[in-house]
């Protein structure tokens, strides 16, 4: 039996009390969230314990093994998810609450972890909406349970001596694969068993360690070691923060700070005596309970603001959260660990059964698309936007995918006179039906040269595999055999020139893709700097390039974004605001610091007389009726996500472009005479690749 200790229950409320504060979002605890690599260092140190000495006594059973984590784990959290399921129903739109059952059915299989990096970033907005996210923890911890007992016991069996040797190599090699996931692939790096699997077992080892040592007063380096150990949590919690590389080398500071305690922090030292204090223990004990309900309680709360949640409402449910933890510990935890009353049979049949009823009912709900007949029609028909316009985007076969590099140049508008040509990427397929509508409507034809991720830029690179210098080759060889007068380009450079997250001055981020961007000559490895102006020279060497065939070229200033999934929050506000009710818009300063090297580029040409700025912040931003770049009008939404323009908001852009177009004199017009001719008005090209 291990002796209870309870400055590791104080250790508990040192870890569980950041974690709360972190996703509260208050300034002093940056790094809270290493509370979570605190929890899997005393985890793999009890654990570790508890089956060492049965092992030791020959008493040990997977069996009784799991029995005990099922009473230790399930209930609370059942009882929790259970919780969340009406205010789920209530308040989440269709997308969030289809989500939303995908969550549950994870977290009822121990694989929530998987669920959520396949999702988003732990860091990311979207993620602090998601009522169930920190079950990512309980995940890692669950598989890596079903494991290791099955692991010690092969190894105590054949060679016990081999035990630590097993375990240490384990270690490192996990420890080496998180450091270099942190900084190539910190999503899975985050979330995932391989790279988080040596934080329990440096538990583990702690506790191989403790079982070896005889019992002894605690001396000078014991009350140095609990001290440090507390100095390096703290130092984790308050200097880290979402830029800092986790969970590779860096996480060693809060595990090894937790490491130390676990050593010496034994009774009558320093340490021992301030986390083994009342208030410390009590908030330790019900520390499971208080995990389990923040983050529903936060995630709710932002739920139900558009705006980000003052500092005061947050602090009240964090407070909340102490006395919900209080009854779920007394009335839920405690009752379901005692046999007396629960017995192996009851428990293990129970946690089968009501997993099994999550299951089912969030893969219900993820199948019902989530829900959408809960919603007013109106409501609904905001919130399926995006779906609906991701829907026509993947099925035109003219708008190349990721990888695709073959050029089929597509026909739209005046089909007998195709004498422009529209070249970028999917903002360019955006607005390019509403354009070739207009293009009609004066006898011109364009021909479509769109590929998702590919701006006009020879040379252009990406760690994903777009092969976007090819397929540029191949346009610009293909528009010097037509008879093009003009280009037209337009593309998201932000997403190609920045690396950090968009944040749009009024609540919204939007999380960056992990992609890195440079051209063929410089290396992705080169600082930012480099890559970036290497980029801008290889589009103004484009531009330089069509302009040698004698056509004008027309460039498009990037669509400002807007941070946030815009009909996913036109949603939230239909659901709970006056009709026609409009998102904040963005700062229109926001806009051109994001856009100022860029716009320096542009700036070379505007002496050419060949050379065309269409200026899109004159169209969405500090407008008569809106400051800042609008994201929506009377609550209709200009953009399909947080970037990509929807038919209305092409509507609005259109005008400004075709205007470019009207001005250009070299143009060979065909008369029109009874109305438009071979409009394309749908999402599909309006003629086969010729």
């Amino acid at each position: 039996m291990t002796t209870y200790r309870p400055e590791i229950d104080g250790l508990r409320a040192v870890a569980v009390l950041p974690v709360i504060l972190f996703h509260a979002g208050f300034p002093w605890f940056s790094g809270g969230f290493v509370g979570v690599d605190v929890f899997f260092v005393i985890s793999g140190y009890l654990i570790t314990s508890i089956i060492l000495g049965e092992l030791k006594t020959d008493s040990f059973s997977l069996v009784q093994f799991y029995e005990r984590r099922a009473r230790r784990i399930l209930p609370a959290l059942f009882f929790v998810m259970a919780c969340c399921i009406p205010f789920a129903w209530l308040w989440l739109i269709p997308r969030d609450f289809k989500d939303f059952g995908e969550s549950l059915a994870a977290v009822a299989t121990f694989s929530s972890n998987i669920l959520f990096w396949l999702e988003s970033g732990y860091f990311a907005t979207e993620a602090s909406l998601k009522p169930l996210l920190h079950t990512w923890s309980l995940a890692v911890e669950e598989q890596y349970y079903i494991l290791f007992p099955l692991l010690l016991m092969a190894v105590w069996r054949l060679r016990r001596r081999w035990l630590v040797p097993v375990l240490c190599i384990g270690l490192l090699a996990s420890l080496l694969l998180a450091q270099w996931g942190a900084y190539n692939k910190p999503s899975p790096a985050f979330y995932l068993l391989p790279t988080r699997g040596w934080e329990l077992l440096m538990g583990a080892l702690t506790a191989f360690y403790m079982a070896r040592q005889p019992a002894r007063h605690p001396g000078k380096l014991d009350e140095l070691a609990g001290l440090c150990g507390l100095g390096l949590i703290l130092a984790a919690i308050v200097g880290f923060d979402s830029t800092t590389p986790f969970p590779g080398l860096f996480a060693l500071v809060p595990t090894l700070g937790a490491v130390l305690i676990i050593l010496g922090a034994t009774s009558g030292t320093i340490t021992a005596r301030m986390l083994g204090s009342r208030l410390p223990v009590a908030i330790g004990l019900i520390s499971y309970s208080a995990y389990l309900w923040h983050q529903p309680l936060l995630a709710f709360g932002h739920y139900q603001s558009l705006h980000e949640p003052s500092l005061l409402m947050m602090g009240i449910l964090c407070g909340l959260t102490l006395p919900l933890a209080y009854l779920t510990w007394r009335y839920v935890e405690q009752p379901f660990r005692d046999r007396s009353r629960f017995s192996r049979r009851q428990i293990l049949t129970g946690s089968a059964i009501v997993a099994s009823a999550f299951i089912v009912l969030g893969l219900g709900i993820r199948y019902a698309d989530g829900v959408p007949q809960r919603l007013d029609p109106a409501v609904a028909e905001i919130v399926s936007l995006g779906t609906r316009y991701v829907d026509r985007f993947d099925a035109d076969m003219c708008n190349r995918k990721r990888s695709e590099t073959d050029l089929a140049g597509c026909i739209l508008g005046d089909e007998s006179n195709p004498v422009i040509a529209v070249i970028g990427d999917s903002h360019a397929y955006s607005v390019l039906h509403r354009l070739a509508e207009g293009l009609a409507q004066r006898g011109l034809g364009l021909v479509q040269y769109t590929k998702n991720g590919c701006p006009p830029a020879p040379r252009f690179a990406s760690t994903e595999p777009l092969y976007c210098d090819q397929y540029i080759d191949a346009v610009l060889d293909d528009i010097n055999r037509r008879d093009i007068r003009a280009v037209i380009l337009l593309s998201r450079w932000s997403a190609y020139l920045q690396e950090e997250d968009f944040v749009n001055g009024v609540g919204g981020r939007e999380l960056r893709e992990d992609a890195l961007y440079s051209t063929a000559d410089v290396p992705f490895t080169a600082p930012l700097a480099d890559r970036r102006a290497a980029i801008l020279g290889a589009y103004e060497q484009g531009v330089r390039a069509l302009l040698n065939g004698n056509r004008t070229v027309h460039l498009v200033m990037p669509v400002p974004e807007q941070g946030w999934d815009v009909p996913r929050y036109l949603g939230r506000i239909a659901m709970s605001e006056p009709p026609g009710t409009d998102l904040p818009a963005t700062p229109l300063e926001v806009y051109q610091r994001r856009h100022a090297d860029l716009a320096r580029t542009f700036a070379v040409f505007q002496d050419d007389p060949a050379v065309r700025v269409v200026q899109t912040a004159n169209v969405f931003c500090n407008t008569p009726a809106h400051p800042g770049c609008i994201a929506s009008q009377g609550g209709t939404s200009l953009y399909y996500d947080s970037n990509h323009l929807t038919d209305q908001g092409a509507r609005l852009l259109v005008p400004a472009i075709l205007a470019s177009i009207d001005a250009d004199t070299t143009l060979p017009r065909r008369q029109i005479t009874g109305g438009a001719s071979a409009a394309s008005s749908g999402p599909g090209p309006a003629t086969a690749p010729r």
